[in-house]
């Protein structure tokens, strides 16, 4: 038996979301009202809930925080710009994964009954609130694009904490400074408790999310060059020096060398990538390396 509070809620969302046409929004196929019951026919999405997904996976790297929350700043880009709607329950449970067999990451966001009109069409309506991910103004009754991006926030911090961080506590500030070369500040700017001083759009936020997925790609090619900088220093260069130095005009013996030498180079890349790699990095957390005009920490999960 429906009630009237249940039939509002429920009729709420669905004029909302009947007309939305994102690929990160299930399709709604029909509303079913009767005497007895109301309910919402929309497209089931298969895949794994982000708390689902962090508890398998455990520990994911910050370009993956970084991928996840551009795909769920596209979705909520499309809410706020094109429909006019603020989500207001932004979390892990209303997150759904997919990482399909080509390689290829979907994200969706489900369930809008929380949801509301950014020109106040629906204010008023009792507002649910979830501790810990909804912003401090949501709990006396206000909600606005900035709200969603604390949410964002603590959902990223959710995920650099491999889901034991899900508010604004001191773990937090902790887990920010062990990102604090990649996706900490923004953790930090999207989760102030004044409004304000977060990012003022979700295009912003996105854009700092995208620099940070870029620079992890450059990052492990340039971790892989520098290895190979050092190694032919130390172990190739006076090899090919001695070759050069060498007036007996054997150029076949010269290519002989610099091949033996690549071979020797490439196995000993192979070796320090490896459990050599990881003790040299835990002894070197928080040092910089400087070459040519990019620089990076050793220590930070890439």
């Amino acid at each position: 038996m429906k009630t009237c509070d249940d039939y509002e809620r429920i009729l709420r969302e669905a004029d909302m979301i009947k007309n939305l046409k994102c690929p990160g929004i299930p399709v709604v196929f029909d509303i079913e009202d009767n005497n007895d019951s109301i309910c919402i026919i929309e497209e089931y999405i298969s895949g794994k809930s982000l708390t689902e997904y962090i508890s398998e996976a455990g520990c994911i790297t910050a370009h993956d925080m970084a991928d996840i929350g551009i795909r769920i700043c596209d979705i909520i880009s499309y809410l706020h710009e094109c429909a006019g709607i603020v989500h207001l329950d932004i979390k892990p449970s209303n997150i759904i994964i997919r990482d399909n067999s080509d390689g290829k990451r979907e994200v969706f966001i489900i369930d809008f009954d929380n949801s509301d009109m950014i020109d106040g069409r629906h204010a008023g309506h009792a507002m649910y609130i979830t501790a810990g991910y909804a912003a401090p103004e949501q709990y006396n009754g206000d909600g606005s694009v900035r709200s969603d991006i604390y949410s964002i926030g603590i959902l990223l911090l959710y995920m650099a904490s491999s889901g034991h961080v899900q508010s604004f506590t001191s773990e937090a500030e902790s887990v920010c400074r062990l990102y604090s070369n990649s996706i900490g500040p923004v953790i930090r700017k999207c989760i102030r408790h004044n409004s304000i001083q977060r990012y003022k759009s979700i295009a912003a936020l996105r854009k700092e999310l995208c620099s940070i997925s870029d620079t992890m790609n450059y990052k492990k090619i340039a971790k892989f060059d520098i290895t190979k900088k050092f190694l032919g220093f130390f172990r190739g260069k006076k090899s090919v020096i001695a070759d050069k130095n060498n007036n007996c005009g054997n150029q076949g013996q010269q290519r002989e060398s610099k091949i033996e030498n690549n071979d020797i180079l490439q196995a000993d890349v192979r070796q320090i990538t490896g459990n050599q790699w990881n003790t040299e990095v835990s002894q070197s957390t928080h040092h910089h390396i400087n070459t040519g005009d990019f620089g990076f920490a050793f220590g930070e999960k890439l």
